[in-house]
């Protein structure tokens, strides 16, 4: 029995079922595959992360959603929030006494996420060596799917708003302080000031406490 985050709500007892082909051992697993790799003199156990998946196992007994993977995503994504950061707010927010979620179990969220996102947008299911820690499946991914750093859906695109020159200084500088970037195109569009402003004197009451140290004067 395990516990499911679905959406933002939490299960507790779910069952997690597993089917295995008597002929080649497959597992059958609600996320992935594992088979045999009998191409390889080692018959090595391989991973297949399923991009139709629709719960994950992020934890030892804990598994959550796709909605939940894709707002850790979104999170780090909109408000460069750490994972860290993403598992506080969740705790805060929609976690239990009994039910806390980890950092380990957001990254572990947002690297399968990331896996499948970028894998469907691939039209490929990926493999990798199973038992690999969460380490060794972003260095396989980043192999397999990274592209030597180019963005897939960047890919070939290239206009005047994303395809920029450097410049060393901005094109709009200002040497008055109250211009704003955006409105006064130039200084000559900011309005001066009526009058030099008047000093303001501020009284600073004095403040006693009841704690105070006596001091001998004599």
């Amino acid at each position: 029995m395990v516990t499911l985050i679905k959406g933002h709500t939490i299960h507790q007892n779910i069952p997690v079922l597993t089917g295995k082909c008597p002929n080649c051992e497959t597992l059958y697993s609600a996320d992935h595959e594992r088979y045999r790799d009998t191409s390889t003199v080692q018959n090595n156990f391989k991973r297949v992360y399923l991009n139709s998946a629709k719960y994950m196992k992020i934890g030892q007994l804990l598994w959550a959603d796709r909605k939940f993977s894709t707002s850790a995503i979104n999170a780090m994504y909109n408000f460069h929030a750490s994972a860290s950061a993403y598992a506080e707010y969740w705790n805060n927010t929609f976690g239990t006494e009994q039910i806390l979620i980890t950092r380990a179990q957001v990254w572990q969220a947002f690297v399968q996420q990331s896996i499948r996102t970028i894998a469907e947008e691939s039209q490929i299911d990926v493999e990798f060596d199973d038992g690999l820690n969460i380490k060794e499946v972003t260095t396989q991914a980043f192999s397999l799917l990274g592209e030597d750093g180019i963005i897939r859906a960047a890919d070939e695109h290239a206009c005047d708003e994303c395809s920029q020159k450097r410049k060393d200084t901005s094109d709009v500088v200002f040497h008055d302080p109250a211009a704003v970037v955006g409105v006064d195109a130039t200084d000559d569009n900011i309005p001066g000031l009526a009058a030099p402003p008047e000093p303001i004197e501020v009284e600073i009451p004095e403040v006693t406490s009841d704690d105070g140290m006596d001091v001998d004067t004599t």
